[in-house]
């Protein structure tokens, strides 16, 4: 569902009595004045990134990051969780503080409920006259929070408009943060006071529970002759006008709520530096030891992580493996068959391995086209399969690796069906270097395959009509016809597209798989031939020209030369053409 913001709510500087405002009650999504309902994933349970939008008509939309893509935002993974217990848990003081600052004020906001922390006051009294809120340690406790998800600019943001506050970050295994959707984050932001918290009234050790303007104030009131006399009255709404009017005066009962000893720790402890971390940084668990890997399976499913951007690609997709763990368990494969573990019914990506000693044991990396490929979020779990392959070590001597391109299968129309050809966007013809009409080479691996399957077709131009047409038809989960990559696997942009017909899928494995995806080059014996042919033809015409005009001790070794230079130029034409850029 989707309402206006009305951004004249919660506003303090005129009705401080109503802090800390109205805290969001599901998650939500502020984004230029509107609040989108946000559906979670639970089933199977995903990470914030495959949260979906709930249009006006309380229909399922399109992904969150494909929202955030739209709105030329930051996307899930670069945004940081921050935790609010106070008034930053309302969409309306959260867009007023971006807003006024001319900060993006695109938010997403999850709920959770946090353990081991509860909710106190703040000894000290806030500009606008109000006792604000902070978290505290408190064994066994549960408190329903709003978690916001926060690009740079916003958290900078947040930081400087929460002088009376610093930002820790918290351990989901020390305070354990549930979000929405059974999510478990390993790490966490929330803003703990900077003074001390007020006391309970019966326990002076403990804090005092967090409640209203009017508790706190009538509380405090009640306990203090001395904060009678500075505030002037027992009205609590007026007690609150005189002291947001005066900063002397707030200065004054903060010092009084430290003299009458009517405060208490927080039980944070002592304040530590900051480390920086988003959300596409930190773990997640879920509740759900049903899907927990096999024995067998279990040194094979691994967590996914960015793969970098210095490694050496040569031209493939690629993942990042621990070398003892590729030897351990791949015996040296060159590629493997990369599965969504989230969801089992995304068919796989097939990856070449890099080896590095520096990857932490239990991760993959991957890189963001074969996560695309797959659905699969930061953090999420893969299974990985070894994939025998073919290798082409002369030809890759000879011309050098080829440029690979990862792409999703769409099924054929009638067009090219039984005519061993495939149709290809022309940005990824030009890529890995062919034109309108030469053959190329697709790889693929089924579910259950262990060994790369190759077809050899020719490649070409997707018409524009076909891609409308598609576009038009597309649309969602898997049991549709045409599914599409937005709504079965909640990513966006999608990967570029190739159209196979039914015995082309059938031959690599994809025959039932719909939205897989398979790698495609250049073939190189086909570029070879081609540039053979003309280089006959050119060989024929000097032959003749040198028979007629050289003596004969001459022409061989003339004609042996142009043969040479001309097998070089090929060489180099191709290298040129085919060769990996990475």
């Amino acid at each position: 569902m989707t309402t206006k913001l009305n951004v004249k709510d919660d506003d303090f500087a005129k009705a401080p009595w109503t802090y800390p405002g109205q805290p969001l009650e599901k998650s939500s999504l502020v984004s230029q004045g509107l609040l989108h309902s946000l559906e979670v994933a639970k089933d199977p349970p995903r990470r914030l990134g495959q949260a979906r939008i709930v249009d006006e008509d309380d229909n399922m939309g399109g992904p969150l990051n494909e929202f955030l893509l739209n709105e030329n935002a930051a996307n899930v993974d670069q945004r940081a969780l921050v935790v609010a217990v106070g008034s930053n848990a309302s969409a309306v003081v959260m867009h007023r503080k971006f807003h006024d600052h001319n900060v993006s004020t695109t938010i997403p906001f999850v709920t959770a409920t946090l353990h081991s922390v509860g909710i106190g006051h703040s000894a000290h009294v806030s500009r606008r006259g109000y006792i604000a809120a902070t978290p505290v340690v408190r064994e066994g406790a549960m408190s329903f929070v709003v978690a916001s998800m926060l690009d740079r600019q916003q958290l900078a943001r947040l930081d400087s408009s929460e002088p009376n506050y610093v930002r820790r970050g918290l351990s989901g295994s020390q305070f354990r943060l549930e979000l929405d959707g059974g999510e478990l984050p390993s790490e966490f932001y929330i803003y703990v006071s900077k003074w001390d918290v007020l006391a309970d009234t019966d326990d002076a050790s403990a804090a005092l529970t967090f409640g209203n303007q009017q508790t706190v104030y009538t509380a405090l009131l009640t306990r203090s002759a001395a904060l009678r006399d500075l505030l002037g009255t027992e009205d609590y709404q007026e007690a609150m006008r005189t002291a947001a009017a005066d900063k002397t005066l707030r200065d004054q009962i903060s010092e009084l709520f430290e003299a009458e000893k009517l405060t208490t720790t927080n039980g944070f402890g002592i304040e530590r530096a900051v480390r920086k971390f988003t959300y596409g940084e930190t773990k997640s668990e879920w509740h759900r030891e049903a899907d927990d890997p096999t024995e067998e399976e279990h040194g094979r499913v691994m967590r996914c992580v960015a793969s970098g951007d210095t490694i050496e690609r040569e031209g493939q997709q690629c993942i990042v493996l621990n070398s003892v763990l590729h030897d351990e368990l791949f015996d040296g494969a060159s590629h493997a068959s990369v599965r969504n573990w989230e969801n089992h019914n995304v068919p796989p990506a097939l990856a070449r391995i890099v080896r590095s000693d520096d990857q932490p044991m239990g991760t993959v990396g991957i890189d963001q086209i074969v996560r695309y490929g797959i659905g699969v979020e930061l953090q999420e779990r893969v299974e990985l399969i070894k994939i025998r392959t073919k290798r082409s070590t002369l030809a890759n001597f000879v011309l050098a690796r080829p440029q690979f391109a990862m792409m999703r299968v769409q099924t054929g129309d009638l067009a090219i069906v039984e005519q061993g050809v495939c149709l290809m966007d022309d940005l990824s013809m030009r890529i890995i270097g062919i034109e309108d009409g030469w053959d190329v080479i697709v790889e693929g691996a089924g579910t259950a395959d262990t060994e790369m399957k190759r077809v050899r077709l020719r490649a070409f131009s997707t018409p524009d009509n076909t891609v409308d047409r598609r576009d038009e038809l597309g649309g969602g989960a898997l049991e549709a016809r045409f599914p599409t990559a937005s709504d079965t696997l909640g990513i966006a942009p999608d990967l570029p597209w190739i159209f196979l017909d039914s015995a082309t899928r059938t031959n690599l494995g994809l025959d039932r798989q719909k939205l897989g995806t398979v790698r495609v080059r250049a073939s190189r014996r086909y570029q070879i031939l081609r540039e053979l042919r003309e280089l006959m033809f050119v060989l024929v015409l000097a032959l003749i020209g040198i028979m007629t005009v050289l003596e004969t001790r001459w022409r061989y070794g003339l004609i042996a030369v142009i043969a040479v230079a001309m097998a070089w130029g090929i060489r180099h034409r191709l290298r040129s053409k085919v060769k990996a850029r990475t």
